[in-house]
Parts: C-alpha cells; sequence; structure tokens
C-alpha cells in the first residue's frame, strides 16, 4: 500500500468513524428531546389536573362565602323587622289606656304558674297591689 492509499484509507475511516458518532449522536439527542418531551407532557397534565382542582376549591370556596353573606344579609333584614315589630308593640303597649293595661297584666298574671316570679315594674305597681 501506497503512502497516499494508507492516508485515504485513514482519512475513509475517520470519516466512517465521524459519520457513526454523529448518527450515534442524533440518536442520543433524539432519545434525550423525547424523554425530556415526555417530562413536559407529563408535567403539563398535572399542572393542569392541579389548576383545575384548585379552580374547583377557589370556586366552591366562593360559593360558600356568597351564600354566607346572603344568610347574614337575610338574618340581619329578619332582625331589623324583628326590631320596628318589637318597637311598635311597645309603643302600642305604652299608648293603652288604662283599663286595657290592666286587663292586659291581670290577664298575664292570670296565666302564670305557681311557683312563677313575677316582677312588677314601676308603671304596674299602682295596677297590680297584690
Amino acid at each position: 500500500m501506497s503512502k497516499e492509499a494508507i492516508v485515504e484509507k485513514i482519512i475513509s475511516d475517520a470519516h466512517l468513524k465521524a459519520d457513526s458518532i454523529i448518527a450515534e449522536a442524533n440518536a442520543k439527542a433524539d432519545e434525550i428531546i423525547a424523554k425530556a418531551a415526555e417530562e413536559c407532557k407529563e408535567y403539563l397534565y398535572s399542572t393542569k389536573s392541579e389548576t383545575d382542582r384548585m379552580v374547583l376549591d377557589v370556586d366552591a370556596r366562593s360559593k360558600t362565602v356568597a351564600e354566607l353573606d346572603a344568610k347574614k344579609l337575610t338574618l340581619a333584614a329578619k332582625t331589623k323587622v324583628l326590631d320596628v315589630v318589637y318597637e311598635r308593640v311597645l309603643e302600642n303597649l305604652r299608648n293603652l289606656d288604662e283599663k286595657t293595661y290592666s286587663d292586659l297584666i291581670f290577664a298575664m298574671l292570670d296565666n302564670a304558674k305557681d311557683g312563677d316570679v313575677v316582677t312588677i315594674s314601676q308603671r304596674e305597681k299602682d295596677i297590680v297591689t297584690e
């Protein structure tokens, strides 16, 4: 073999070896890329699943808070109505004539059971003498 043939052989072998290394590197790169793509896909699905769960939790909490706020508003409205009713009843009781008021007090005393303690207010002390 001549020098040139040996050099050609070395260069040819080097090209074959380089092509082999490049092919192996490309295959390894494709494998790494495929694995990374799969990991990204898994991460995306797990993140989406977690995000969906969090959205449902926030939605549920928002509904609960809204329901509680509605109940508070309803309770406040009912309380206000009762306050007005009690105020009007008290005003009506205070405006009763003495005879009607006296009859009411004695009717309530008749309904008292034995052993009940009856407290008489300053206003009723002249009406109830027993």
